[in-house]
């Protein structure tokens, strides 16, 4: 399908999480993520044992040869935007790890990945 995935590698800390692609062919792409937040302990004071995870949902597009669009994957509940963000005000480091497939008419696949840092 010739993926091609670009776009800021560091975004604030908001409600979406912006991801460009672009493939040569007629392709569906499916972007799936997840939100990892290091060094917060649940009192919300910083410690490099504790570790939480968001999972992010899922983002579909179809894109016809040699189109662009942008993927916005959405945090999965309203608690867990307020919750990231007290995180990284807390001085969690933050870390969005995206998966992204590309099928293309023939079925073919191609895989990528992409991380961004929050701030």
């Amino acid at each position: 399908p010739g993926l091609k995935v670009s776009g800021k590698k560091k975004q604030k800390v908001g409600k979406t999480i912006k991801v460009k692609v672009k493939c040569k062919q007629s392709c569906t792409v499916t972007a799936t993520g997840k939100t990892v937040v290091k060094g917060v302990q649940a009192s919300g004071s910083v410690s490099a044992a504790k570790k939480r995870t968001y999972k992010l949902k899922k983002a579909k597009k179809f894109l016809r040869d040699g189109d662009k669009t942008t993927l916005k994957l959405k945090l999965r509940k309203g608690k867990n935007n307020k919750k990231l963000r007290k995180d990284v005000r807390h001085g969690g480091k933050a870390t969005a790890k995206i998966k992204l497939k590309a099928v293309n008419e023939v079925a073919n696949k191609q895989k990528k990945k992409r991380n961004v840092k929050l701030k």
